[in-house]
């Protein structure tokens, strides 16, 4: 504060307060008529800051009108909490498919993080029980991750077929979000897919695919992918079509030495395809080199996150989807 002795007490705009209850005759409350109440409240005023001088607040040596503002707003803010309980509870039981929905109910309004989404259960599969899942606010929309690796500390190789079908891991660190639940996400709609990745020279790159659509555990969670664009050398281009595997592709393909050695489960046909479900390298001297050289000198990726979201409404994006993920 520029002058000494003041303190700063509370931070409103003046003009946004309403006083709940104007000329209460209920015991205890007092009379919070919109003007009386600012009036009192205010004892310096600059753009809607307000302070009181420091000796008032340590003896409570307010004037009544101080004193009943204060009162006042203090009911204001009890009601704006209640109101702001009450829309998290509202907003906690709309139905909403996936993150890009709340992106629009709320017109922008969201923030990167965790949230309850309730998947549209494809014909003839049991109706989908609520699923907490992480939006990622990104390029003017909310995808919803479906992985995540930056650190190495979930087990993605040690895993059974049972792990990858339901997910595990922590939605603010490593995690999969499981096969049903990606299947379930993908078959409600149209999707696209996204992907960040950087490499251990902190080089970032991205790979964001036309359409994305995983089948059912019955036809192995078989992956329809469409063309992708971004930096990224890598894609799951080379995937399209496979079934979701869980062994060694050294044992599948004999003979190739494969980049990453243990694959975790994923959708493999290539050792030198994108399996971000393999060992995690924690530096880029223990990782292997690509079997096949096509970009010499390029690590192991140190982070990567899968996101997904529904395809833009248009023509081109219609195509490519019936072309490749229909």
């Amino acid at each position: 504060m520029a002058t000494r002795g003041w303190v700063f007490v509370l931070f409103v705009i003046a003009n946004e307060v309403v006083c709940p209850g104007a000329n209460s005759s209920q015991s205890g409350s007092p009379d919070c008529d919109k003007h009386d109440c600012m009036d009192g409240l205010r004892h310096a005023d600059t753009d809607g800051l307000l302070i009181y001088k420091f000796k008032d607040v340590l003896t409570g040596h307010w004037s009544p009108p101080n004193r009943a503002a204060m009162e006042c707003l203090q009911l204001q803010l009890d009601r704006q909490k209640n109101s702001i309980s009450k829309l998290g509870a509202l907003l906690d039981s709309i139905d909403v498919k996936d993150c890009g929905e709340i992106y629009r109910n709320t017109k922008g309004r969201m923030v990167s993080g965790i949230y309850t989404i309730y998947p549209r259960a494809p014909d003839g599969e049991d109706k989908s029980a609520p699923l907490r899942v992480f939006c990622r606010v990104k390029a003017g929309r909310a995808w919803t991750v479906i992985q995540r690796r930056q650190d190495g500390s979930v087990d993605f190789y040690n895993r059974t077929w049972e792990d990858y079908r339901r997910g595990f891991g922590n939605l603010t660190g490593e995690f999969w979000l499981g096969n049903d639940n990606i299947h379930k996400l993908t078959n409600q709609g149209r999707y696209k897919l996204y992907m960040d990745l950087e490499d251990f020279n902190a080089i970032w790159e991205y790979s964001d695919h036309a359409c994305f659509r995983v089948e059912n555990e019955q036809a192995r969670y078989k992956l329809h992918v469409g063309p992708h664009n971004g930096t990224a050398y890598h894609s799951l281009c080379y995937q399209r079509g496979r079934e979701f595997e869980q062994k060694r592709c050294d044992q599948d393909r004999p003979g190739i030495s494969c980049y990453l050695y243990k694959p975790g489960g994923f959708w493999m046909r290539r050792c030198d395809a994108l399996n971000p479900n393999s060992f995690y390298y924690k530096k880029a001297e223990d990782c292997p080199k690509y079997s096949r050289n096509k970009k010499p000198g390029m690590d192991g990726t140190k982070f990567i996150e899968m996101m997904i979201s529904e395809s833009d409404n248009t023509t081109s994006s219609k195509q490519k989807y019936d072309e490749y993920c229909k």
